[in-house]
């Protein structure tokens, strides 16, 4: 649950900026603002069920850690090469075989080339061994790479992770 929250909040978070020209323009506290703001839309995402029976202190808890993290997070990002984020969400589909398969892609960006950067986050531990042997743990990545190969410049986790952010 805690996974899916931060997956609506970098949504709404990049869907307020769109790009890293705009990330890399705003001041520190307008920049602030906007973490904030997008840690607020996440959590009101959560069921009023679920709200209530974990309780408002739960609830402010958590904001003040996402916004911790997603800080963290910003961070990393103003670190890469510029970027334009074209899709969030992205729904995606596979023919392989006689099998269609149906996936979601967290993020899509694209670089200065026209390439298209295809992100997975994960707010646990991840590693691009989870792509290899027999049967990958988690082959989301290289399914996208497939489906998307001729556009496709990198695919990356991001771990969004306390104190462990990273691609």
């Amino acid at each position: 649950e805690r996974g899916n929250v931060l997956h609506d909040v970098l949504y709404v978070f990049w869907g307020q900026l769109g790009d890293s020209d705009a990330l890399q323009s705003l001041s520190a506290h307008a920049l602030d603002e906007r973490i904030a703001s997008a840690v607020a839309k996440g959590l009101d995402g959560v069921a009023v069920n679920r709200r209530n029976a974990l309780g408002r202190t739960y609830f402010e808890l958590e904001g003040k850690r996402l916004i911790a993290l997603l800080k963290q997070w910003v961070a990393v990002e103003k670190k890469r090469s510029p970027f334009v984020v074209v899709a969030r969400e992205q729904d995606i589909q596979l023919q392989l075989g006689d099998l269609t398969l149906s996936m979601r892609a967290d993020r899509i960006d694209e670089l200065p080339d026209g390439g298209r950067f295809v992100i997975d986050y994960k707010s646990g531990l991840c590693s691009i061994q989870d792509w290899v042997g027999d049967r990958p743990a988690k082959p989301q990545l290289p399914l996208y790479a497939l489906a998307m190969s001729d556009t496709v410049a990198g695919l990356s986790y991001a771990q969004v992770r306390t104190d462990e952010c990273k691609y």
